[in-house]
């Protein structure tokens, strides 16, 4: 299902896999404040990104060589990816996806912190 808050950005050409990806469609308000165990919006925010800002970490990505999930019923190709963005010390993951009938466009289902580049604890 496609979010109804969804922004598009035209990106530099990003290579995932096989695929040369030129344009981002996001959902800041999803990436932002992220859902509670219930599929439910949380209230508070857990990080104020923008669309420069998403651009910039996925552009980071180019010519990497990701395992995927394909979804037999919608067709979508789901990619996670945990690194380091953003110059600092902390360790994000990016959850994205890629419909084959639109081989150009991404949708970044989220991005979040999770944790810090030298963190025993995970």
């Amino acid at each position: 299902m496609r979010p109804a808050n969804l922004e598009s950005i035209e990106i530099r050409q990003t290579q995932i896999n096989s695929y040369f990806i030129s344009r981002l469609e996001v959902d800041l308000q999803h990436i932002n404040y992220g859902l509670d165990d219930n599929k439910i919006m949380n209230k508070t925010s857990r990080s104020n990104f923008n669309l420069l800002d998403i651009k910039l970490a996925f552009e980071s990505l180019n010519e990497l060589n990701l395992e995927s999930v394909k979804s037999e019923g919608t067709g979508y190709e789901y990619f996670v990816y945990e690194g380091l963005f953003f110059n600092d010390q902390n360790i994000y993951k990016i959850i994205f996806c890629i419909h084959p009938s639109d081989k150009e466009t991404t949708g970044v289902i989220t991005l979040f912190r999770i944790g810090e580049e030298n963190d025993t604890s995970k």
